[in-house]
């Protein structure tokens, strides 16, 4: 099966379950290309297709979503304990 009909096949439930995911339409929309980008470049072994898209989506969005925690705590300055004078 070519990744055109691997896609018809698996996109709208794919993308269904990332809305649930995440609560976000974008993100879930961004998420399912990535993971379809993938199987495009390189092309699992895996012969349980479906299984391995969704643990990719799934990787994807937690991998997003630890990048947005980070930024955020970095890009939040930290705040001094009550007490400290230098504060």
């Amino acid at each position: 099966m070519d990744a055109g009909q691997l896609f018809e096949q698996h996109h709208e439930s794919l993308l269904r379950y990332l809305v649930r995911l995440t609560g976000d339409l974008d993100v879930a929309h961004d998420a399912a290309q990535e993971t379809f980008a993938r199987l495009v470049a390189k092309r699992p072994r895996s012969v349980n297709l479906r299984a391995w898209l969704y643990t990719v989506a799934t990787n994807i969005v937690r991998t997003g979503a630890n990048r947005t925690k980070r930024r955020a705590q970095l890009l939040t300055p930290e705040r001094a304990p009550h007490g400290d004078p230098s504060a």
